[in-house]
């Protein structure tokens, strides 16, 4: 029996290598542990049974031992290797940047020994054998610094959707920006740059957002909304169709992250035709060939570069810089 650890998995990029996962692996005896808080449950009742915990070790260590003589594999698919000494065959995809790297992170103090706990944590219960698998080069360098992974068992295999739309039907001066409000995701200066431009540029500028309600409200005290030229929009959760269509109309994704593993809105983006306007940061350039970049850190820097792209100087395409590996990841664990 094979074990899908994704205890910890609930949204975003991680949720999208769950899936990618699950919709390709061949025929077996699969166990799916499964985070409480998923949405959706459905799509991986096709491959295996379904064990859905409420998220926390104690949890997962019990689910362990109760299932013990019956593992011959597991594969985590949340950073986090299992909490028993396994001695079969375990895989840990890990794609969590924040527990290797929290510089400029824009983390408050507590987040950040949270963090280093975790990190302590995955180090205590890590084992000689098992195998690590991250998405870009520089998350191997890290996880082998941090973790203490020799990195010949560390193999880099970046998992997406490749799904590409050939005629996108682009909305002028529309702006996207994917992502949480998280800290590090630095959308407070997103806003302040966009309100900041909206009083110079006499130019009808659409910003999408794509928040859940509670995470947004923390935002509403930075949205002005005092120009004509401006609109800012929360389109709160959104399906995968909904955000596909978001990306096949948007002429810009903006994306000003401190702090990224992979940073999976860049790949739909760019697959959907959109230009890309990013931080001058190194995972950017892991993953795209962007069409212009700001300084992560100041606003100034961010409303320049709209400015930018609003007087039409920013016409470079973006391109991706790494390919679609789930084939050779489910060649690797099979």
């Amino acid at each position: 029996m094979t074990i899908i650890d994704a205890i910890y998995i609930h949204s975003s990029g991680g949720l999208e290598i769950l899936t990618q996962i699950s919709d390709n692996l061949p025929e077996g005896e699969y166990i799916f542990l499964l985070d409480k808080r998923l949405k959706e449950y459905e799509r991986f009742k096709k491959k295996g049974k379904l064990k859905i915990l409420k998220a926390n070790e104690s949890n997962r260590k019990k689910f362990y031992r109760n299932n013990s003589r019956e593992i011959n594999k597991v594969i985590c698919i949340a950073n986090v290797p299992p909490p028993l000494h396994i001695k079969k065959r375990v895989i840990i995809y890990f794609h969590n940047i924040l527990l290797l790297n929290l510089k400029n992170s824009n983390i408050g103090l507590k987040s950040k020994m949270i963090y280093k706990l975790k990190r302590i944590y995955i180090k205590l219960i890590n084992r000689e054998h098992y195998e690590w698998v991250v998405q870009t080069g520089l998350m191997k360098k890290k996880l082998s610094k941090k973790i203490g992974v020799q990195e010949s068992l560390i193999s880099t295999f970046p998992i997406f959707n490749s799904k590409k739309n050939n005629l996108p039907k682009k909305v002028k001066n529309s702006f996207l920006c994917v992502s949480s409000n998280d800290n590090h995701k630095n959308l407070k200066r997103v806003i302040i740059a966009f309100n900041n431009i909206s009083k110079i540029i006499d130019k009808k500028t659409t910003l999408n957002l794509t928040l859940e309600d509670k995470a947004f409200d923390g935002l509403k005290s930075y949205i002005k909304n005092d120009s004509s030229n401006l609109d800012i929009n929360n389109n709160g959760y959104m399906s995968k169709k909904q955000l596909y269509k978001m990306y096949e109309e948007s002429e810009y994704l903006i994306f000003p992250s401190l702090k990224e593993s992979f940073g999976l809105p860049l790949v739909e983006a760019c697959n959907n035709g959109c230009k890309l306007i990013c931080s001058d940061l190194p995972y950017i350039y892991e993953i795209v060939s962007p069409s212009y970049v700001f300084n992560p850190f100041s606003t100034q820097s961010i409303s320049n570069s709209l400015i930018k792209a609003l007087d039409g100087e920013v016409n470079e395409i973006s391109s991706l810089r790494v390919y679609n590996k789930i084939d050779n990841f489910i060649k690797y664990i099979t």
